[in-house]
């Protein structure tokens, strides 16, 4: 075997001790590098600024219709309160709520009350003016007869003093005056005519009181309907006495609905008669009507906050067609919409992207598909959902809903498309 040269103590071979360490050291740098890029990405990628999630509308060119929309509650036309005529005993009322009625039939019978009781001293001063009137009435005839005897003396001193005139005996002056003294005398007798009649009548209420018996029951009085409908509301329903004004029962007919609507004077001033109305949340498909009269006078009312308004009834008539109407009975709850304007062909948008910048109004507009504009606008009529832009912003252009604090000009934006 050949044999291997010897070296010598402490000999090196540094060529094949280097190459490994030259390429640890540049795979290193290699993993540092790329560690340091992918931070240097990473750190980029977090700063970059993320886009807004939005909510997006196009501005878009049509008729703009300004409405105000108000609960309001229905009522009957026509109400009839019936209240007892006089004092007495009523007897039991048998209707009830929603039972129909015809005009003159019998709701119920009161029979009156019998006259108070008279003590002695009471029954005294009636006999008394009994009698005092029977004399008045003896004192009436003696003037009467009195004043005809008088008539016919002025009638012959008339006749003698006319011919005696004729024949140049007596003057024109006494002629005159035996004329008023006539007329006078004829005056009288009709005066004491009348005074016999009162004295007469004096008479006959006395006697009526002193007649009737207090323990004697009167005929009962039928109270009738005043009108064909139905009973709305019962006041008094049990027998028992009852005075003179007390309510009993109220009628009405139920076809004949209309609707009350408590507007804002404000809203109510724009209110014309004849105004288009939508009728909805009453339970049934909406329906149209018509504004029929604006009441003239206000009324201060509390907010559900407390704050003091003024508002004014606007009573509404449905529209011939409307189905279910029918079904609506008196003080039903409903929602109107009540058309103020209606302006034709104009550039709209959405009341919620509209917001105060300044002393103007003004819009985030989407540039680009994904950054926000600034924008003022001129703002005209504004309705509940919807409002008019005067200038400042085409039709077609896409504008931001709600816009947040966070949105400024030249932010990223985010939204899906309509």
């Amino acid at each position: 075997m050949p044999s291997r040269p010897e070296s010598s103590p402490g000999a090196s071979n540094p060529a094949p001790a280097a190459k490994p360490t030259r390429k640890r050291h540049y795979l290193r740098w290699i993993l540092w590098a790329s560690v340091l890029g992918v931070l240097i990405i990473g750190v980029a990628f977090a700063a970059r600024p993320k886009p807004i999630q939005v909510e997006t509308a196009l501005a878009s060119t049509g008729e703009l219709r300004i409405e105000v929309r108000e609960d309001a509650r229905t009522r009957i036309r026509e109400r009839y309160t019936v209240y007892a005529p006089f004092t007495g005993d009523m007897q039991r009322l048998d209707l009830q709520p929603g039972d129909r009625v015809k005009s003159g039939a019998k709701l119920i019978e009161i029979q009156p009350a019998p006259p108070p009781l008279m003590d002695d001293r009471t029954r005294r001063v009636t006999h008394a003016q009994a009698r005092s009137a029977t004399e008045g009435v003896k004192a009436a005839k003696l003037r009467q007869q009195r004043a005809q005897t008088a008539l016919k003396f002025a009638a012959k001193n008339l006749e003698r003093r006319r011919a005696l005139v004729k024949s140049g005996s007596s003057t024109q002056a006494q002629l005159e005056a035996a004329e008023l003294e006539h007329h006078n005398a004829k005056a009288e007798l009709e005066a004491s005519k009348i005074a016999q009649r009162i004295s007469a009548y004096d008479l006959s209420q006395v006697r009526a009181m002193l007649s009737v018996k207090s323990d004697k029951p009167g005929h009962p009085v039928a109270i009738t309907a005043p009108i064909s409908g139905q009973v709305l509301r019962v006041h008094r329903q049990s027998a028992g006495a009852i005075a003179v004004g007390t309510p009993i029962i109220e009628l009405g007919d139920p076809k004949r609905l209309e609707i009350v609507a408590e507007l804002l004077t404000q809203d109510a001033v724009r209110v014309v008669p004849g105004a288009a109305v939508r009728v909805e949340a009453w339970g049934g498909d909406s329906f149209s009507a018509k504004v029929r009269r604006v009441e003239p006078q206000a009324r201060t009312t509390a907010s559900a906050l407390g704050v003091e308004e003024q508002r004014v009834n606007v009573v509404i008539d449905p529209a011939p067609d409307a189905k279910g109407w029918d079904r609506l009975g008196d003080g039903f709850r409903v929602e109107v919409s009540v058309t103020l304007s209606v302006t034709p062909n104009v550039v709209r948008v959405p009341v919620s992207a509209l917001f105060r910048s300044g002393e103007s109004w003004a819009v985030y507009v989407v540039q680009d598909d994904q950054t926000a504009t600034l924008r003022k606008v001129e703002v005209g009529a504004r309705g509940r959902m919807q409002g008019s832009i005067r200038s400042g912003l085409k039709m077609g252009e896409r504008v931001v809903l709600y816009p947040s604090e966070r949105i400024t000009e030249g932010a990223l934006l985010a939204y899906s498309n309509e």
